[in-house]
């Protein structure tokens, strides 16, 4: 195992509140927990929020947000995330927790410019995790054949779309994400050569 794991606290340490952590793991940036912390000591300030500005900077990198649970000191700063267009996971528990928190500003907000609201909610797509099977042994044999190379069965591959195609098996392959979604994201001819014969091979094996 070679990936570079960084942790950093944006606060929750030596302090009660404002509990948030960035999971660094390679290229790819996970928030756990975006809370805020109430100010005992000023009575001109009522909450203290996280290093946002530290968050955006990184917003390119972070895939998602992890809620522990549904505390304040955990998600009272979440509202203030809405820059990131990320999935946030958390518990059956903490979601309708956060369902009322939105309700409440959404309401609030409604109020005070005089117009109606109506809020729904609904899932697009859940989480899911395929078991290897017949095909995916295939797979694998195939992308040995073309590259040489002996595939690794891994989760790593960031937020996929496949998502939403509910709960049938799948399995997702693709080029090396080295620059993905970033300015410079390039690939080689090579290996879409390689892509388009491994492609076929997995085409003809299914279907003899």
């Amino acid at each position: 195992m070679n990936d570079k794991i960084t942790l950093t606290p944006i606060g929750g340490f030596g302090e009660v509140g404002k509990n948030t952590l960035l999971f660094e793991i390679n290229k790819e940036i996970f928030i756990i927990d975006a809370g805020i912390k109430f100010s005992a000591d000023d009575e001109d300030i009522d909450i203290i929020l996280p290093d946002l500005e530290y968050i955006y900077s990184k917003r390119e990198k972070i895939k998602g947000i992890f809620i522990t649970h549904g505390h304040e000191d955990h998600i009272g700063a979440l509202p203030k995330l809405e820059f990131l267009k990320v999935p946030i996971f958390c518990s059956p528990l903490t979601k309708e927790i956060l369902k009322k928190k939105l309700n409440k500003i959404i309401n609030a907000v409604a109020k005070k410019e005089k117009c109606k609201t109506k809020i729904e909610y609904r899932v697009s797509g859940e989480a899911f995790y395929t078991q290897p099977n017949k095909e995916i042994l295939m797979v694998k044999k195939v992308v040995k054949k073309v590259t040489g190379n002996s595939a690794k069965l891994n989760c790593k591959g960031g937020t996929s779309d496949s998502r939403f195609l509910g709960s049938i098996p799948r399995l997702e392959l693709g080029l090396r994400n080295n620059t993905i979604h970033m300015v410079d994201e390039k690939t080689s001819i090579s290996d879409l050569k390689k892509l388009t014969k491994i492609y076929f091979n997995i085409l003809e094996n299914y279907f003899k």
